[in-house]
This record gives structure tokens, sequence and C-alpha cells, in this order.
């Protein structure tokens, strides 16, 4: 009887799904099989039912424009692999194979996620579905369009969708502008290094990442500060697992960082 390495088992799995599937199938498959070649442990635990309807959010983000694109099938994978297992993951696949030819109900995923999730793990949910959408390098309208609607109805606030656009467009515009530089950037989920700019594009770029204007007041800076730092506080999204916990930990210090950049340009107490 012939054996095959395990490393040959994702490209079996791709031909057997393009069989029975085609070019769609086969790609299916070989995110299944690779669940087998990778070392993948959940860290953090996940109610079928949330799985379920983040699986939906996911689909409707992917189906935007028309065409689900591979990168966009390896990170919607890769999310729910390195969070929360390879059986998550699996299940996760499972239900995409059936939602990317359904009708998604935006509203009622979102009105089920809302009784389970609390504020910073619908932010979470939010930052993913930017992720997702960046996958292949750019984010389409339609795209934005979808993830602002279900920010709306996350009821997720003004300031804090700005803050995750804006901390996604200007990393990802940033790496696209100084591809093959070593030194500044270090990619959205290690923040912006100190050395990527300086001066007045430094700030504006620190201003939207804490969703205000260089016009705003002090006071009205420093409230935006406290709202984004208690609403990203890493202790807050503990139990989705390690993963989602460093995460928030770079993305309160990018927070941080910004707010003290500002402060020390204003000369503020």
């Amino acid at each position: 009887m012939r054996t095959y390495s395990i490393g040959c088992f994702p490209i079996l799995c791709a031909i057997v799904g393009g069989i029975v599937m085609g070019p769609v199938g086969a790609i299916f498959g070989y995110l299944l099989g690779g669940f087998f070649s990778k070392a993948s442990r959940p860290n953090g635990k996940i109610n079928d039912q949330v799985l379920y309807h983040i699986s939906a959010l996911f689909a409707a983000v992917m189906k935007a424009d028309n065409s689900i694109m591979q990168s966009e099938l390896y990170s919607f994978r890769d999310f729910f692999l390195q969070r929360f297992g390879s059986e998550a993951a699996g299940k996760a696949i499972d239900h995409l194979k059936v939602l990317k030819d359904s009708d998604i109900n935006l509203q009622e995923h979102v009105g089920k996620l809302n009784l389970k999730l609390n504020y910073t793990e619908r932010l979470e949910i939010l930052r993913y579905l930017f992720q997702l959408a960046y996958a292949d390098g750019n984010i389409s309208q339609p795209e934005l369009n979808v993830i602002r609607e279900i920010a709306q109805y996350f009821q997720i606030r003004q300031q804090d969708f700005l803050f995750l656009h804006n901390s996604f467009t200007y990393s990802y515009s940033y790496r696209q502008s100084y591809t093959g530089q070593q030194q500044g950037y270090s990619g959205y989920q290690g923040g912006y290094s100190s050395g990527y700019s300086s001066g007045r594009q430094s700030l504006e770029k620190d201003y939207a990442v804490l969703g205000v204007q260089s016009s705003d007041s002090d006071d009205t800076i420093k409230k935006a500060y406290r709202r984004l730092a208690i609403d990203n506080h890493p202790d807050k999204v503990a139990h989705l697992g390690e993963t989602a916990r460093k995460e928030a930990e770079k993305r309160f210090a990018e927070i941080n960082e910004a707010y003290q950049r500002i402060k020390a340009a204003r000369g503020m107490s």
C-alpha cells in the first residue's frame, strides 16, 4: 500500500477538491489539507454559533467585489486556524462553502453576535475584516461599504471605526511606498515605528490613528485617547486566545505612542 507524506496531503486534497468542485474546490481542498501540515494548537475557544456568524461576515466581505481571491481564502483559514485550531478552521471553511453562494443578511448575523460579544470583541472582528479586505494589498470600495455596514450594526463608534480604517490605510500605503526598505514600517500588527516619518507627516498619521483632527482641542484629543485606550485594552479579549491578546497589546501600544507624540508636539500636560 502506497503511503504519502503529510507534506503531500494538501496537494492530494486539492486534486480531489478540483475533481469534485472545480478550481474553487481545489483551493478549498488545499486549505483543508494544509491543516495536517501545520502545527496548530487552539489558543482560544469559540462557540459554534459565533463561529458560523463570524464566517458569514467574512464571506460577505470576500463576496463584496464579486471575486473571492486566493489570498482572502488563506487569510480566512489562518484567522481561525491560528486562534482556535484546525477543528474550528475546518468548520469555518465548511460554512464558507455554503455561504459563498448564499444571500447573507448582515443585520441578522451581526444581531446574533451582538448578544454574544462585548464591544471590544466586536472591534476585534471588525479589525479582522479590514485585514481580510487588505489580504490582496488593497481594499475595494464595495468591501469598505460592507465593513462600514457591519460596523453600524455592531454599533461601533465613528472614532473607533476611523481608528481601524486609518491604521490600515496608512500602514498599507506606507508599505507600498517604501517597499524594500528595512527601517520604519513594521506592519499593521506591529504598529508604526517612530522612524518611518517625522514632523508634520508623522503627526498627521498620529491624529488619524486617534480618529481626531489637528484642529481639535486638547480636551477632545484627551477624551478620544482615553476612550480608545479603554475600548482596546488587551484584557477585554484575553479569552479569545493568546494571539488576540498579543495583537491587542500591540494595538494598545500604537494608540499610546500616537497620543504621546501629539502631547509632546502640543505641549499638553
